[in-house]
């Protein structure tokens, strides 16, 4: 079971799916599945280190949370195009 930060979040998710159904099933079917993912943690503090390590570091970053990187055919980070 979530701690009461990680059960908010949870429902949070929850809000999200029900309100994406009418306008966007699918995005209501992602939200349905990240929080059957969500439910698979023990605690909160389990989930925030995943979080953590995905998205900080310590070394290097695994998911790097800036859509340049993605978007940018060389992974440059908020290139400027002139």
């Amino acid at each position: 079971m979530l701690l009461p930060a990680g059960e908010s979040t949870l429902q949070q998710v929850r809000q999200l799916g029900e309100s994406l159904k009418a306008v966007c099933h699918p995005a209501s079917e992602a939200a349905d599945r990240m929080e059957a993912a969500l439910q698979t943690y023990e605690s909160f503090e389990e989930l925030a280190i995943d979080h953590a390590r995905l998205f900080v570091g310590p070394f290097a970053l695994l998911a790097p949370p800036y859509g340049s990187i993605y978007l940018e055919g060389e992974r440059r980070l908020m290139e400027i195009r002139l």
